[in-house]
């Protein structure tokens, strides 16, 4: 089992001057859930063929952090209900899905990516 626990907290203070808005916004969350599979590694992607990066022992993740270095990709993400999503990423990418897990996964451009990958 994989204890997963995630904290983001953000807070956006924008420039000060006459044409800007005024105050902050603040964004937190917390979860935590056990997960009995996890899968981290570092790829190399280069090209604009879609690269299936889903790992066969895994067959729904409900978790995926993505650290993308030296460049951008596109991710292509498929959920268990079948519905497929493409999602530009240049710096970090975090979904967390309960009820529709990503059980597809493929991504393309040309970027160093650590992947974290956690679900059943």
């Amino acid at each position: 089992m994989v204890n997963v626990a995630t904290s983001i907290t953000m807070i956006v203070t924008p420039p000060t001057g006459g044409d800007f808005p005024t105050g902050t916004a603040s964004f937190a969350y917390s979860k935590s859930r056990m997960l009995s599979k996890s899968v981290h590694r570092t790829l190399i992607i280069s090209g604009a063929n879609n690269q299936d990066v889903f790992p066969d022992d895994i067959q729904a993740a409900k978790v995926l952090y993505a650290r993308v270095r030296g460049g951008s990709v596109v991710w292509h993400v498929t959920s268990a209900d079948g519905l497929a999503q493409t999602i530009p990423c240049d710096d970090v990418f975090v979904l967390h899905s309960a009820t529709r897990p990503v059980t597809g996964l493929a991504v393309s451009g040309t970027a160093e990516v650590e992947l974290l990958l956690i679900g059943e």
